[in-house]
Parts: structure tokens; sequence; C-alpha cells
């Protein structure tokens, strides 16, 4: 008797709950873009003891909110020093174009809930983060070691360092975007951001990639000495 292959179940839906095993962090997605329309992105983070968190950094697109569940979550507000630490049922909210950065100087862990406001693409972002650190592609701080993956996912998570002049973050980080879609580069980390990994088939056009990335290279040298240079010039 003839029998019927079957197909392997395929997985219909993202994981709600992800972890990062460079930083330890821990995710769980609690409300989605998805789920509401684009407007809200709600997630539980747990940080382990002594977490260094993240640089200073700001958005011009969404808000952010933070509340503390269990133990203490450090976070400092605006460019100058004001560190405050966050208790149990205590909550910090983030405007835009506001510089910040959260870690955990305690010797416990920290549970706390992050609202993002529109949801924009924070999600993708993260997944993307926690993704490529699973397979072995960041540093020991989690930052991705690819240049191209670097610029792609600062595209996703829409943030901006404190310390260097918007125009030259997004003229830099622009190009090598540009440069790695062309490369063949996915711009969504399909393979961490959507369901059963899908991939879109990208084949990278014939050309001297080695001429356009000296050309860029010294182009981002041109910008950066620039900036240094004005710099200096208004430290003086």
């Amino acid at each position: 008797m003839a029998t019927t292959g079957r197909s392997p179940r395929r997985a219909t839906s993202l994981a709600r709950t992800i972890e990062n095993p460079v930083t330890g962090d821990r995710t769980t997605f609690l409300a989605t873009a998805e789920k509401t329309n684009g407007e809200l992105l709600k997630y539980r983070s747990e940080v382990p003891a002594a977490s260094p968190g993240v640089p200073l950094h700001y958005h011009l697109a969404f808000t952010e909110r933070f509340e503390v569940l269990e133990g203490r979550l450090d976070i400092r507000l605006g460019e100058k020093e004001n560190h405050v630490v966050l208790e149990p049922g205590q909550s910090a909210f983030v405007p835009l174009d506001t510089p910040h950065r959260f870690w955990n100087e305690s010797t416990e862990p920290v549970i706390f809930v992050t609202e993002i406001r529109p949801a924009r693409k924070m999600e993708q972002s993260l997944r993307a983060e926690y993704g490529l650190a699973r397979d072995g592609k960041t540093n020991k701080k989690g930052v991705p070691t690819n240049i191209f993956e670097l610029a792609l996912l600062y595209a996703l998570s829409e943030s901006y360092l404190v310390g260097m002049p918007q125009f030259l973050q997004k003229g830099v980080f622009g190009a090598l975007a540009r440069i790695a879609r062309w490369r063949g580069y996915d711009p969504e980390f399909s393979k961490y951001t959507k369901p059963n990994g899908l991939v879109e088939g990208r084949t990278p056009p014939s050309g001297t990639s080695l001429g356009t990335l000296t050309a860029l290279t010294a182009m981002l040298a041109l910008l950066l000495l620039l900036w240094r240079r004005s710099h200096r010039k208004r430290t003086r």
C-alpha cells in the first residue's frame, strides 16, 4: 500500500521569549506591533547582576517607559549625569530626543517592563540582536562584529549615540547599510525575525566591491577627521 509523505510541521509564530547568551539578558514580548496595530511594543526584560547595560543614546521616532517589577534598575536621563535607581513599582519615562541609558549595578538580577510608543521595528531589532549573539556573530558586549550587520541593526533600532553628530551617524551607517543591501545582506534579518526563518533570496550584483569599499572607507575617514577637527575647535 502506498503511503503519503507529510511535510514537516512548520512553526507559524515566533518565540515569545528570547535570550541573549552573550549578555545574559532574557526578553519576553507581551504586546507586539502586530497585535497593537503598530501603536505599542511591550516586553519584560530580565537583566543579570552587574550588567553594564547599553551606552548613552537617544531616539527620534518613539518614546520609552520603564517600570521595575523586581530588583533595582539604574537609569541615566539627559546628557548631564542624572542617575536614578528605580525599585519595584517605580517607573521612568523617556521623551523623544532625550539621551538615556540603563544598567544593573546591583548584585541581584532586575526584572522590568519596557513600553515603546509607537512600536516601530524595535521587536525586529531585539530579535536580530539576540539571534546574532546566539550565532556567535557579536563581541563579548553583544555588538555585531560584522560592520554591515551592525549598520543594518542600527537602522532597525533607530537609535543615535550621544557624542557624535547625528548627520555623521546617518551618513556613516546609512552608507554602510546601502552597501550591505547591495552585497546581498537581508535588511530585515528574516532568519531571526520571521517564522520559519524565511530569508529573502538576494543575489549581489556583479562589480568590484573592493573599489566600492575603498571609496567608502576614504569617505568615512574624511568625515570623522572633519568632525574631530570641529570638535576640538569647540572645546578649546
